[in-house]
């Protein structure tokens, strides 16, 4: 978003009033970036009370967020080295935020939605030295655990959920109950499709009335929410017996689905067609 403000007015009075004001000149090629480039870089303070809680997960603004410790001073170079070294990321309101909100050190903590798995941390144990590097730190195991993330309250399932946690997919199981999609998932779901893929998609779609071939729900009335399913996860595999139309629901529950986002209205939608 660019901020444009044409000044010519001001300097037309002012120099009625005065001929002989310095001449200034106002940079307009400042940029202001949007709520949803800061979080996906990661770099937004926000207090831990602007931070909403609803469901026990984390938003800001309507869009779903985690929040990490930025500053890693005296244990910078072994994260570096090995992640588990560093402090743990949040995606829930769990016991840990909850003990640094009573103890009033929640203005530590950073804001992001990018889903690289990667955190930008920082050193400056001393004055006058500083140092900032990307790296991969860990999910908190009490998130997973006070969400029930994949069966996580019982120990086992916890530990292969921390294993193979993934951002991405984590972003996308909670995706319905917020206003704003990361733009990580939406530039990811168009990486790999085919430049006739529009038209493929269309008549297929077309093809079968628009009725998802799962749940068996007719979307000739809501056709932005019918999809078509690549059943191998190659976005570029077009052949007939790879690919399925399905509704947004039953899309995003397929193996290999990338990304896919459904607002809480749409999900309405698919809920009463069903019905």
């Amino acid at each position: 978003m660019k901020l444009r403000v044409d000044l010519s007015p001001l300097k037309q009075l002012a120099n009625k009033f005065n001929p002989d004001v310095p001449k200034f000149h106002v940079d307009t090629g400042f940029v202001a970036k949007t709520i949803d480039e800061i979080l996906e870089e990661g770099i937004l303070e926000v207090p831990l009370s602007d931070i909403a809680t609803d469901f026990n997960l984390l938003s800001y603004q309507g869009r779903q967020v985690l929040l990490y410790i930025k500053d890693h001073s005296g244990k910078f170079d072994a994260t570096l080295y090995d992640s588990t070294k560093g402090n743990r990321f949040h995606v829930a309101f769990c016991s840990k935020l909850q003990e640094m909100w009573r103890n009033n050190r929640s203005e530590r903590y950073v804001s992001t939605n990018n889903l690289s798995g990667e955190f930008l941390i920082e050193d400056g144990r001393w004055a006058g030295y500083h140092r900032e590097q990307r790296t991969k730190l860990n999910v908190c195991k009490y998130c997973l655990q006070k969400l029930n993330y994949r069966q996580s309250r019982d120990y086992r399932k916890r530990q292969q959920a921390f294993r193979e946690f993934s951002l991405v997919d984590f972003f996308t199981d909670y995706s319905t109950c917020f206003d704003y999609e990361p733009r990580g998932l939406t530039d990811e779901s168009k990486v790999g499709y085919t430049e006739d893929w529009p038209d493929i998609s269309r008549q297929l779609r077309m093809d079968a009335g628009y009725r998802c071939s799962e749940c068996l729900i007719d979307l000739s009335g809501y056709k932005s929410l019918c999809d078509v399913h690549h059943g191998n996860g190659v976005k570029s595999d077009n052949r007939p017996e790879n690919l399925k139309v399905l509704c947004r629901d039953c899309h995003r529950r397929q193996p290999n689905h990338g990304g896919i986002f459904i607002h809480h209205h749409q999900m309405q939608i698919i809920n009463q067609l069903r019905r």
